[in-house]
């Protein structure tokens, strides 16, 4: 979906040279309202890189970004469980971990990473909480 005339017919041009199929998919969109008010875009990127990333069970992501590493310190927040804390901790952590993986994809993070999750006790915990990031 492109938002300006002149870029839409070249990037119709450019698709119908190279990508024959692609031409289909290409949209010039002529509303009044800007195409990043409707679909919410810049609040997302504003969203995508800021320092907190709230957690859905209430807990939150802190990420601090330096020269030498990147730090993902992750807390528990208001949520309390609703079984005792260590089911707390587990659940917090493995939301934390889908949100690191992806934000490690959106800031295009490399380098040196510290992940700080909450303590646990079990080894299925630590293997729980390390597996989406062997994964990806």
């Amino acid at each position: 979906m492109v938002d300006d005339e002149p870029a839409y017919e070249q990037l119709k041009h450019f698709f119908a040279a190279t990508i024959p199929g692609a031409t289909k998919k290409l949209e010039l969109y002529a509303d009044k309202t800007p195409i990043f008010d409707v679909y919410g875009v810049e609040m997302d990127i504003g969203l995508a890189l800021s320092a907190r990333i709230d957690l859905p069970s209430g807990g939150y992501l802190i990420i601090d970004q330096t020269e030498a590493l990147t730090s993902f310190d992750i807390n528990t927040g208001k949520y309390v469980g609703q079984a005792n804390a260590h089911e707390t901790i587990f659940k917090t952590n493995l939301e934390a971990v889908s949100k690191i993986v992806a934000q490690l994809r959106i800031r295009n993070i490399g380098g040196i990473i510290v992940i700080d999750l909450s303590t646990w006790r079990s080894s299925r915990t630590a293997s729980a909480c390390t597996t989406p990031c062997k994964k990806n």
